[in-house]
């Protein structure tokens, strides 16, 4: 069993993993823009971050909102990256949408990480939640399960560990649970049928319901702005000791210091996969 499918499951030590991608490109001065259009500059920056921090999972992209970006243009986002849940796109969700440039690079990005850190660390394959897209989308969620689908599968033929549906810190699923439950529930079954693992970082909210392999909400994350820190015992202690997948409840400021992100690497147990003994 792999580390990441342990973690799921909430046995074996814990796995921590701060997530990176913005930082990243900082500390390599790569813009975001040739993150999102050029696979292998993107690789190669990850990769990088990976091996300063220690990282024992690692990110494709964390654009939130990519799926719609591919389609209609660029999203209005905070200082963070996070797209505002202001300006409603009238944007159609179809499996169509892992054939636009973008959706493309981002597997392609998924596929070399995959190979080039092998034994390593793991790869995760990140689309946007669906409470993040129904709410840039008027509350739709049309469209949302084909295409999730389609994604999984290309994630998984390109060898990711597991899928990440991740949601923009303070968006709250609305709609009925068995209606996310069945707009997840093909990409569900083909992450089984890979053996990949599927996961639903939902950090506003208590875990919603869903088929996926585990829902993280609020009380399961490290809020991304305390890994600013250093990782003091006060601060620590919340999550130390843990068994399970542990993630920040989103991607790490681009101004944090690496010093302090490797010290909570270290500090949680989110040693990498290459070093376990």
């Amino acid at each position: 069993m792999s580390d990441l499918a342990a973690a799921v499951r909430g046995s074996g030590p814990v796995l921590a993993a701060p997530i990176v991608f913005r930082l990243a490109a900082r500390l390599e001065q790569v813009e975001l823009d040739e993150m999102l259009e050029d696979p292998a500059t993107a690789a190669f920056v990850l990769r990088s971050a990976q091996s300063l921090f220690g990282n024992p999972l690692v990110v494709n992209q964390f654009q939130l909102g990519l799926e719609v970006e591919s389609l209609d243009g660029p999203l209005q986002r905070d200082e963070i990256g996070n797209p505002t849940p202001g300006g409603v796109r009238d944007v159609a969700l179809s499996p169509q949408v892992a054939d636009t440039p973008l959706m493309s690079n981002a597997v392609d990005v998924a596929g070399r990480l995959s190979s080039e850190l092998r034994g390593t660390a793991q790869v995760l394959g990140v689309l946007t939640g669906p409470a993040t897209l129904a709410e840039l989308r008027g509350g739709s969620l049309d469209g949302l399960a084909e295409m999730y689908a389609v994604m999984a599968r290309r994630y998984a033929e390109a060898g990711v560990a597991g899928v990440l549906l991740a949601e923009r810190p303070g968006a709250m699923p609305t709609q009925a649970s068995t209606t996310t439950a069945a707009t997840l529930a093909e990409l569900a079954n083909i992450c089984r049928y890979y053996s990949v693992a599927s996961i639903w970082l939902a950090p506003s909210t208590e875990p919603p319901e869903g088929p996926v392999d585990v829902v993280l909400g609020a009380a399961d994350v490290v809020p991304a702005d305390v890994v600013r820190q250093p990782p003091a015992d006060d601060a620590a202690s919340r999550w130390t000791g843990r068994t399970g997948l542990l993630l920040t409840s989103g991607e790490l400021p681009a101004d944090a210091d690496p010093e302090n992100v490797t010290a909570w690497v270290e500090r949680l147990g989110g040693i990498s996969l290459g070093t376990r003994r």
